[in-house]
């Protein structure tokens, strides 16, 4: 059915997302970045699917809808999400990333400006809800999420990183749990 909403965006990010939610059964999602609603109509459907859960979804809805689209986007957004019956999992938040106030979050998925300044400061925004899981749209073919990703997040050993070509790539950022690998106490060591 998202499908059959959505015929001008064809692409798998946003069935990735849908089944990563459904795998780490997140409590709270960000989508930053939300434009027409196409990877928030999947990120809902995986949250309803697992029977909790809820999506914000964070854009400043100034980008024009394709021209034979005639409603404005953030009402594309509205009515999609009430046609598969998900508007009850969805809060929409009106602004700039960097502008607006984040609730905490598990899950974070980062599509909004692609410059380097602005998705480095939504991955500090990202890292300090607690989210254990951020993805970035475009990180193989966009200079802007790549770089963070690149530069920031993959040298940093708190998190482990796997891309997906399609598009323009996608990045999947999971926290992870540092140890000094230290023997395991239940170990004898062998003379």
């Amino acid at each position: 059915k998202v499908q059959s909403l959505y015929p001008d965006w064809q692409y798998d990010h946003p069935r990735v997302l849908y089944a990563l939610i459904r795998l780490l059964k997140p409590e709270k999602v960000i989508e930053c970045g939300t434009f027409m609603g196409y990877g928030a109509c999947y990120m809902a459907r995986a949250l309803e699917e697992n029977v909790r859960g809820h999506l914000y979804c964070i854009d400043n809805w100034r980008v024009p809808n394709p021209e034979w689209r005639k409603e404005p986007v953030k009402v594309t957004v509205e009515n999609s999400l009430r046609a598969l019956d998900l508007w009850h999992r969805v809060l929409l938040i009106e602004g700039d990333s960097a502008e607006v106030e984040w609730p905490r979050a598990d899950f974070i998925y980062i599509d909004a400006h692609h410059s380097y300044a602005a998705c480095l400061k939504d991955w500090h925004k990202a890292v300090a809800t607690g989210a254990t899981c951020i993805c970035f749209d475009d990180a193989l073919g966009t200079i802007g999420p790549r770089r963070v990703v690149d530069e920031v997040v993959m040298p940093d050993p708190h998190w482990e990183v796997a891309r997906i070509p399609g598009g323009a790539g996608l990045a999947i950022c999971m926290k992870t749990t540092v140890t000094d690998h230290a023997p395991c106490p239940d170990t004898q060591e062998v003379e």
